[in-house]
């Protein structure tokens, strides 16, 4: 496949995020909100990638995703950003609701926070203060295929701070 074909529709669906967010973040004139778009800009570039080769990361759960999502859509499909936080949050509800004996909102928001499930980016937990998803950095080189070479995985997981509160 060429580049047009399994590039270009991340790149056109990353760039209109994108537009819209700077735009947000200039009317506002906030240098924190144009800072945080061009970072999700990049992450979801980088993670449309990411996900077309399930030997990038080598993980079960990843495998298995690609796998399933493969089956489903098709092979020319390509995971991204969005459809893998989606199957994230799916696994994360299914394990609390099973941890909590209920699928009601207060019985699920109680230990939604006490769990972890194996997702594709790796080990996927949420944190109980801001609940959003602690997530596992990681560095890669690009190579001539437009794809990229993991050359560091931090070591455990990274608090999520979503509102950049600890550089406030």
């Amino acid at each position: 496949m060429s580049f047009a074909r399994e590039g270009l529709p991340f790149i056109v669906g990353s760039a209109i995020i994108a537009a819209a967010a700077y735009l947000l973040a200039i009317e506002r004139r906030s240098w924190p909100l144009w800072l945080l778009a061009f970072v999700l800009t990049l992450v979801a570039l980088w993670v449309a990638y990411f996900f077309r080769d399930p030997a990038r990361v080598g993980e079960r759960a990843n495998e298995k995703f690609l796998k399933a999502f493969h089956q489903r859509f098709g092979d020319a499909a390509h995971a991204n950003w969005f459809c893998v936080n989606s199957y994230m949050q799916v696994q994360l509800f299914a394990a609390a609701a099973e941890r909590a004996g209920s699928v009601e909102v207060d019985d699920v928001s109680r230990v939604i926070g006490t769990g972890e499930v194996e997702a594709p980016l790796g080990i996927a937990r949420v944190d109980p203060e801001s609940n959003y998803t602690y997530c596992t950095s990681r560095l890669g080189i690009a190579n001539s295929r437009g794809r990229f070479e993991i050359v560091y995985e931090a070591p455990e997981t990274v608090r999520p701070d979503p509102f950049l509160l600890a550089y406030a």
